[in-house]
């Protein structure tokens, strides 16, 4: 941002770093759990899903795995950047505000650049002294206002060095999930989901499904399948990336989406949880890397993962 001027300086609250920071801590934490708990439910599912399908959902998992370490890597390492950040700025802007109070209290102007000049009660003030005694006055006053300069100007500079560091520092936290590839690095969402479903334990279960594509295709169908946790899991929205380097055409995407699909999925919370999704689309044709999918969402809940199938009709 360059140096803050005395405006700038007088209005700065540091406190939505910490805010950041608590944000970013909450999510990894959260996110972490999550993977722990998708892990263990996707190395399970080789007790049941022993098919080439199954093996191909499994390995898509570790894909999605893979970018969800990066994701919780960066949420670590922008909460310690905002962490630092604060305690630096903090430490830099009140050291700028002691050096304007001195000037202030001195009796001196202090400009919005730092600098210092002699206020108009000041000079009048010399002025009342009598000619010797005002130039002596003056002179001064005048050092002092120099003074009060060179250490305004100084702690100005140093704040905004402080500021400049702690916002790259942040950044370069976050800036490696923006040329990671594979599943969506680098390009919008093909498509939006949102599924009901209610589950007794490891149980047959079901809901529904709406997805709009990246051009405003409408789907919706009935999903089955087995979940946890055993109750009623409140609506959660993810978006999704086909699995593959370039950006999928139009009629790509309502190819994939439209029929017969397989979600795994997991959150993990509670409350507002975070969720995470593979589905294979494009059924019975499942050889192929542009048949999977990747989703990343969050919604309302309980922690727990399910195994779903759907047919999707498009409406729009």
């Amino acid at each position: 941002m360059g140096t803050p001027t005395v405006s700038q300086v007088k209005a700065l609250d540091v406190s939505p770093l910490l805010s950041l920071a608590d944000e970013w801590r909450q999510g990894h934490q959260a996110a972490s759990g999550h993977q722990v708990t998708v892990a263990s439910n996707v190395a399970g599912s080789q007790d049941f899903w022993r098919s080439a399908g199954g093996d191909l959902m499994r390995d898509r998992h570790g894909k999605t795995d893979d970018f969800l370490t990066h994701t919780i890597d960066a949420l670590m390492a922008g909460d310690s950047a905002a962490r630092d950040g604060h305690a630096a700025i903090t430490t830099s802007h009140q050291q700028a505000q002691n050096k304007i109070q001195d000037a202030e209290d001195a009796g001196y102007k202090v400009n919005e650049d730092g600098s210092v000049h002699l206020s108009t009660a000041q000079k009048l003030f010399s002025a009342a002294l009598g000619p010797v005694a005002s130039l002596l006055s003056l002179g001064s006053m005048s050092r002092g206002a120099s003074h009060h300069s060179n250490m305004i100007m100084s702690a100005l500079g140093s704040l905004g060095d402080t500021l400049d560091n702690a916002a790259h520092s942040i950044t370069g936290a976050f800036q490696g999930l923006a040329s990671m590839t594979g599943i969506g690095g680098g390009r919008r969402p093909d498509y939006y989901t949102v599924d009901f479903g209610a589950f007794t334990p490891w149980l047959i279960g079901g809901g529904g499904v709406l997805t709009v594509t990246r051009d405003g295709h409408v789907y919706i169908g009935p999903q089955i399948g087995i979940g946890t946790p055993g109750d009623i899991e409140l609506p959660t929205a993810r978006a999704g990336w086909i699995d593959e380097g370039k950006t999928p055409s139009s009629p790509d995407i309502d190819s994939y989406v439209h029929g017969w699909g397989v979600t795994a999925s997991g959150q993990a919370g509670p409350g507002v949880v975070g969720s995470v999704g593979e589905t294979w689309g494009g059924i019975p044709d499942f050889t192929h890397g542009k048949d999977f999918s990747t989703e990343i969402g969050g919604g309302l809940g309980t922690p727990g993962a399910a195994l779903t199938g759907s047919y999707m009709f498009r409406i729009w």
